[in-house]
């Protein structure tokens, strides 16, 4: 799924994400989708971690069950969900600010909520409570993994101006 960067995902494109991903029952690279019935999954903080820290971002897209072929459950307490996405969002290191996004599907509510890439010299961005050696986390493929402590070590040493050439050379 491709988006401009910085605009706003509309009704429209969220409908015809879904549809695609109900479509390929797949989720992809830049798409991670849980069911949140009724609360938002305990783990969603890698998803998070990892589209942010991902070219180009990513989507969670919440009431759509992997394990029904990728039917719409919805989520029943819509409020309840948007408000402990905002605040898990908000334990991110940087804070991550969404916009989601409602959507009715077959009678039923699903939140599509884009996550931005940021920026390289905030990258990782990590749940703040594990810390950046623990709460640091990457796309592959469909998966969220881990990331490695050179994976890390290369976006914090690739975060300032380098120095070696004020280095005296022996």
């Amino acid at each position: 799924w491709d988006t401009k960067i910085g605009k706003s995902m509309d009704r429209a494109e969220a409908i015809t994400l879904i549809e695609a991903i109900r479509a390929g029952q797949a989720e992809g690279p830049m798409v991670e989708v849980k069911t949140a019935r009724n609360q938002l999954p305990k783990r969603l903080y890698e998803a998070l971690s990892a589209f942010a820290n991902h070219m180009g971002g990513g989507f969670v897209v919440l009431g759509i069950d992997e394990s029904v072929g990728f039917g719409v459950t919805g989520v029943q307490d819509v409020q309840r969900v948007l408000k402990e996405l905002s605040d898990l969002s908000s334990l991110m290191t940087p804070p991550l600010r969404l916009d989601p996004l409602v959507v009715e599907i077959d009678g039923r509510s699903v939140i599509v909520a884009e996550v931005p890439e940021c920026p390289y010299d905030q990258k990782p961005c990590h749940l703040t409570e594990a810390g950046i050696n623990s709460g640091s986390y990457i796309r592959v493929g469909n998966t969220n993994r881990r990331m490695t402590d050179y994976e890390i070590f290369t976006y914090v040493s690739g975060r300032g101006q380098p120095t070696f050439d004020r280095e005296i050379v022996a």
